[in-house]
């Protein structure tokens, strides 16, 4: 069977920077990946790259920025008073907080800098602005089940409730 429209994936796969630093492997956590092909669960080049894969294939694929996680946007790098902070909160370089907005949505962001009175905070996704080298081996290949089926579309269907 092909990988294409309503099958399930599994793959192995390494993830190394442009840097040649390897990010992510399954091999070491000894567990594939599973996902849901063309249900936007993957990058999209991704998904173009596998398309018509067997089971056994192989496949490397480079992603720049404007395929993976985008530029870096100076937008999404904002000073904050340090005072906007509880007081007591470890306020590491590198580390990743959570910001609550008052409609109860969560977005990440990632402690860029800390001076005595400002805090620098970047919501760009961690990866935004590097080339990303991925492996991949196709491991399974399966269609969908019409159970899957079925709940993925009662799980669109609500998403869409909730959009209107």
């Amino acid at each position: 069977m092909k990988v294409g429209k309503d099958t399930v994936v599994t793959v192995d796969y390494e993830l190394h920077l442009d840097d040649g630093r390897l990010l992510e492997s399954t091999l070491e956590t000894r567990r594939p990946f599973i996902f849901y092909f063309g249900r936007s669960s993957v990058l999209p080049a991704i998904e173009e790259a596998l398309e018509g894969k067997e089971e056994g294939d192989e496949v490397e694929v480079v992603l720049p920025p404007e395929k993976a996680y985008g530029p870096v946007l100076e937008e999404a790098i904002y000073d904050v008073p340090r005072s906007q902070f509880p007081p007591g909160t470890e306020l590491e370089v590198g580390s990743t907080m959570m910001m609550e907005t008052p409609q109860g949505e969560q977005y990440p962001f990632r402690i860029a800098d800390v001076t005595e009175d400002q805090v620098k905070v970047d919501f760009n996704h961690p990866l935004a602005g590097r080339t990303l080298y991925f492996k991949l081996r196709v491991k399974g290949v399966r269609e969908l089940t019409p159970d899957e089926l079925l709940s993925m579309a009662s799980s669109e269907g609500s998403e869409r409730e909730g959009l209107a």
